[in-house]
């Protein structure tokens, strides 16, 4: 299968996610688990954005040579991708930001987590 093709196919969430969801469902809150980038369905995760794009570069080297835009943003304990705004007030709700990071802004970096 050629990179081409293999990069526009559209593919299900990775195995590797670190979502307990049993314990999502027993504290009954969501919360933000993991960094996300989105390439053309596909998702990858990491505790922060960088190296979410280094397990995406390791298998897609010229992914960004084809022009195909990614999204960035993260993925919660109920399994659900939200963007960084929504995250932000999911953290907030949740109490996992850390009250040292400084940032007024109300986008989520994966920084502010604790």
């Amino acid at each position: 299968m050629n990179f081409e093709s293999e990069l526009y196919k559209k593919s299900s969430v990775p195995e590797a996610v670190p979502v307990d969801m049993d314990k999502a469902a027993e504290s009954g809150i969501e919360k933000i688990d993991c960094a996300v980038v989105e390439l053309n369905g596909e998702l990858f995760t990491a505790s922060n954005h960088i190296l979410a794009l280094v397990k995406l570069k390791e298998k897609y080297p010229d992914w960004q040579q084809k022009g195909v835009p990614t999204k960035d943003g993260f993925l919660t304990t109920s399994g659900r991708f939200v963007d960084r705004e929504e995250a932000f007030k999911i953290a907030e709700q949740a109490d996992q930001l850390d009250s040292d990071a400084g940032d007024d802004t109300r986008s989520l970096e994966s920084e502010r987590l604790h």
